[in-house]
């Protein structure tokens, strides 16, 4: 009797499960079982591949973004999956390639020391690389929330902000096309009639605004 009643029990358990796995999308399926770092490193595949939809699918609805990144797309921090995704293109548009230098993961909380490359970067003299630390927290296989601190102990990473506050150059004179050899920021300005009219607003706004180097809010 209480060998039916127990496999009686095991057989509805086994039918709820299959139940609620059957009412979830694939790839919320897999996400739900993957580890944080296993659901970063997707993250940042799909990132380095330019793979847009691959990104979004890490991320949660209402995922919201301190960087310096959104400061100079948005202005303020980035919230929801529409601006995520705005950001993302950006990102990939100016083949933005991160890597992981050193992991910690606290539970939810995945903290990376990253290197960064871009052709955004590459603008700057002498510069071809940054350093900045990320930290995401990650709930049911999602990237939920994100921070990004640049490291600015690190020397390119230090200079390469500097280079972002320099003042846009002056009109441009007849002939001229406004540029100077002189002028750090005037090499951006000449990319930009070249970049994607997203990106190239995102460098704009930056330029305009400068380094903020506001207090990060965690």
């Amino acid at each position: 009797m209480i060998g039916s009643r127990v496999s009686g029990v095991w057989v509805v358990s086994a039918a709820v499960a299959l139940v609620l796995a059957a009412t979830l999308p694939t790839g919320d399926r897999a996400a739900a079982q993957e580890a944080p770092a296993d659901v970063l490193a997707a993250f940042l595949d799909a990132l380095n591949a330019g793979d847009i939809d691959g990104v979004m699918e890490l991320v949660g609805p209402g995922i919201r973004n301190t960087s310096f990144g959104c400061d100079f797309v948005f202005g303020r921090d980035c919230a929801g999956a529409d601006e995520y995704r705005m950001l993302t293109q950006t990102a990939v548009d100016l083949n933005f390639r991160e890597e992981v230098l050193e992991l910690s993961v606290q539970g939810a909380i995945v903290t990376g020391y990253m290197e960064t490359t871009s052709d955004l970067v590459a603008q700057a003299p002498g510069i071809d690389r940054l350093r900045q630390t990320n930290v995401f927290q990650i709930e049911q296989g999602l990237i939920v929330r994100e921070w990004v601190e640049p490291d600015l102990d690190d020397a390119q990473t230090a200079a390469f902000m500097e280079f972002l506050a320099m003042p846009a150059p002056a009109p441009a004179a007849a002939g001229d096309a406004g540029l100077k050899a002189s002028d750090g920021a005037s090499v951006l300005w000449a990319w930009l009639a070249t970049g994607s009219v997203l990106a190239g607003a995102a460098v704009l706004r930056l330029l305009r605004r400068g380094s903020r180097r506001r207090g990060w809010r965690r």
